[in-house]
């Protein structure tokens, strides 16, 4: 996602309902890059964002989800001995695991804001 012209920001919050079932976790990640930046997008990594919640709520029903809240506050990456400390598009990644496919984790109304 690109940010509209002449904006940057230096923060992201990404809000999702999840649905839980014993021996799932959801992970969600970000990676992000500065205009100025001549790298490709693709190339840059993803980075681990933090939850906002300690723990998580495990649903036996498949109908109720909670909704969690992950962060990465202050972003800032150094490429080619460029500090950069604001980007100007970024992605995120959800990835999902469970012990068992019967009981996958699940997600809707996925909401990402950038932060100046």
């Amino acid at each position: 996602m690109s940010l509209g012209d002449g904006l940057s920001a230096k923060s992201l919050k990404v809000f999702v309902d999840q649905n839980m079932p014993q021996g799932s976790t959801i992970e969600v990640y970000y990676r992000v890059i500065n205009n100025e930046d001549i790298d490709n997008f693709e190339d840059r990594p993803y980075v681990l964002m933090d939850r906002r919640q300690a723990s998580t709520t495990v649903n036996q029903d498949v109908f109720t989800y909670n909704e969690y809240e992950y962060y990465a506050d202050d972003i800032t990456y150094i490429k080619s001995g460029v500090n950069y400390e604001e980007f100007d598009a970024f992605s995120i990644k959800i990835v999902m695991y469970a012990d068992t496919t019967a009981a996958a984790p699940t997600c809707r109304s996925f909401r990402a804001i950038a932060l100046a």
